[in-house]
């Protein structure tokens, strides 16, 4: 759903009524359910206060981080055991891993990215499939932080036309994006090379018959026990 950009003026001016509670609202409202678009009110904050650049950012990134932790919440503790009986284990396990170890780029990169952008699926799939609340928190505040520090910058430079330039200048959010995702793939890749090789494998495993049957036979007799045993004389 897309609300009409009279609309969205007339809710951000509502919502400017109460200063910077308003944009928190504003923000933790557009993560969880309505569209809303934060960023209307967040420019206009910062062009009326410009040496509260940070501040203003930094509210509207808190207010997307809690609206992002309520849905998250809800599909990750009443929609994890649905999905979970849906997929085959070994898939649903390979999919959390990837979240797991790619956050950066499995919730960062999408929380980066402008509308239309639809953020609540990554949201949602990040609960469904058990990712922690650490790193889920972590990738939405990088990626929201990143993204309103970007638009309130642009507001003190370029005014009111912030939004209309980054629409008109993609790029500049592609080349962030690219370095997130970069970044992303880095992490993952360390932390797997600082986890140590992978654990053996479980006794269900996919293992061949060659392999278990060493396992299973019985140790070798010492030498001593091996010799037969001498023939009693009559």
């Amino acid at each position: 759903m897309h609300l009409s950009p009279h609309l969205l003026s007339l809710l951000a001016r509502e919502f400017s009524r109460w200063g910077t509670l308003g944009l928190f609202l504003m923000a933790a409202i557009d993560s969880s359910s309505l569209p809303l678009l934060p960023e209307v009110l967040l420019i206009a904050l910062v062009l009326r206060h410009p040496e509260r650049l940070f501040w203003y950012a930094g509210v509207t990134t808190a207010g997307a981080l809690a609206g992002s932790l309520i849905l998250f919440a809800l599909a990750r503790h009443w929609g994890g055991a649905w999905i979970e009986r849906q997929m085959p284990p070994r898939r649903y396990r390979r999919i959390q891993r990837w979240f797991d170890r790619y956050e950066l780029v499995a919730v960062g990169l999408p929380m980066l990215l402008p509308p239309p952008m639809p953020v609540k699926l990554f949201v949602i799939g990040a609960g469904l499939f058990d990712m922690s609340y650490v790193r889920f928190s972590l990738s939405t505040a990088i990626g929201r932080g990143l993204r309103y520090l970007l638009e309130a910058w642009l507001a003190v430079r370029y005014g009111a036309s912030a939004l209309a330039y980054l629409r008109r200048h993609p790029f500049i959010i592609l080349l962030i994006a690219a370095a997130l995702l970069l970044a992303g793939i880095a992490y993952g890749r360390r932390r797997r090379a600082a986890a140590g090789p992978a654990p053996a494998a479980s006794p269900d495993s996919d293992i061949g018959l060659a392999d278990a049957v060493p396992a299973l036979a019985p140790p070798p007799l010492p030498a001593a026990a091996a010799e037969p045993l001498p023939l009693d004389q009559a």
